[in-house]
């Protein structure tokens, strides 16, 4: 096995292994950045109307920078334009978005990209509805496309993978989500219903009844719900 095969193989099975709770998908975003040289990747959305963006899951991207993108600089991103009409599925370089000499020129390279970021990055989008798309990037100091485009398709080949894991990830929340609102309005209990991350998201009506009172729900000594969506 190559090395290259080798690394598609691992990250790979760190996205089932993160679908699994295994692992987490830091671990999955980590090994990606690591593909290309000063390599910092993200998982983010898009909102092609409003302008409205986030770096929701990041590797190597400090909090202030993430935080500058979604207050800011979303808005300004040049390629999103494109990457809103791109091909789902399909890795890119950034030059297929927007010519470098035009990238170069923009607010978004000189006041922040550039200094915060990188030079470049390739990506993939990974599902679209109604002009919100879900894409994962990875930045990285080296300009040259032709050197990054190895790491766009290694992309392509993981996209199937990812959408596989959110579509599967979807129908669990979907389905618990049910079950919950169902035991709530069935339950003359103080039935509180909470997910994987130890957040309350179902409440029966005695249950809602204990969190308006300000009642403090504790699962165990170290994990405590708190509310979230009502029944």
């Amino acid at each position: 096995m190559s090395i290259e095969a080798a690394v598609e193989s691992r990250l790979a099975d760190r996205i089932y292994s993160a679908l699994l709770h295994e692992t987490t998908w830091q671990s999955f975003l980590d090994g990606l950045a690591a593909t290309l040289p000063d390599g910092r990747s993200t998982l983010f959305y898009h909102d092609v109307d409003s302008g409205a963006g986030a770096w929701e899951l990041t590797s190597g991207l400090p909090a202030d920078v993430v935080s500058d993108y979604a207050s800011h600089y979303a808005k300004l991103n040049p390629w999103m334009p494109a990457a809103s009409r791109r091909k789902i599925g399909i890795g890119v370089v950034a030059e297929q978005m927007l010519p470098r000499e035009q990238f170069v020129k923009t607010p978004f390279y000189n006041d922040f990209f550039r200094p915060m970021v990188g030079e470049s990055a390739v990506g993939v989008t990974l599902a679209r509805e109604r002009g919100q798309s879900m894409l994962l990037s990875i930045t990285t100091s080296r300009a040259d496309p032709e050197k990054n485009r190895d790491v766009a398709d290694l992309l392509t080949r993981l996209a199937p993978h990812l959408r596989r894991a959110f579509r599967y990830a979807n129908r669990r929340s979907a389905v618990a989500s049910e079950i919950g609102r169902s035991v709530c309005q069935k339950s003359e209990l103080g039935v509180v219903v909470v997910d994987e991350g130890a957040r309350a998201i179902n409440f029966g009506a005695q249950g809602q009844a204990m969190v308006e009172a300000g009642r403090v729900l504790r699962l165990t000594p170290g994990k405590t719900a708190y509310p979230g969506q009502r029944c």
